[in-house]
């Protein structure tokens, strides 16, 4: 009989119903979490794929414009084997500064930080309803 007094109240109704929602938001936020997550990887694969196809683009163009500039040099008068090693150090340069701003663009976090922005608000939104 005390029980069932008990189970009327509107207290253990209101605490069911707080602990049911937060389950449910933190479900929601894992899906959430989740998504965006998928999202980020995608958007790195996409980015490392197109930098393969560029990569072999750029590959063969550079051979071709190296070997042109080789001739340019020697044609020039200077030797071949400083035409060869001139280019190459040009080339290596051009490389060096291309893989630094690459790396730059590379480091977007896969950290999902509208979710985890989205929890903590939750998470104070919960404890402010609680007390």
């Amino acid at each position: 009989m005390a029980y069932e007094h008990l189970r009327d109240s509107a207290l253990p109704r209101v605490v069911t119903s707080v602990i049911a929602d937060i389950v449910q938001l933190f479900q929601a936020e894992v899906r959430l979490a989740k998504a965006e997550i998928a999202s980020n990887v995608t958007t790195k694969v996409h980015s490392i794929f197109g930098f393969a196809i560029a990569a072999v683009f750029g590959l063969v163009t550079l051979f071709l414009i190296a070997q042109a500039a080789v001739f340019l040099l020697i044609a020039r008068g200077i030797e071949a084997h400083w035409a060869t090693l001139i280019v190459a150090g040009v080339f290596g340069v051009l490389a060096a500064v291309t893989a630094g701003v690459a790396m730059s663009k590379a480091s977007q976090e896969l950290t999902p930080q509208r979710t985890v922005h989205q929890v903590n608000k939750d998470i104070r939104v919960a404890k402010e309803q609680l007390q």
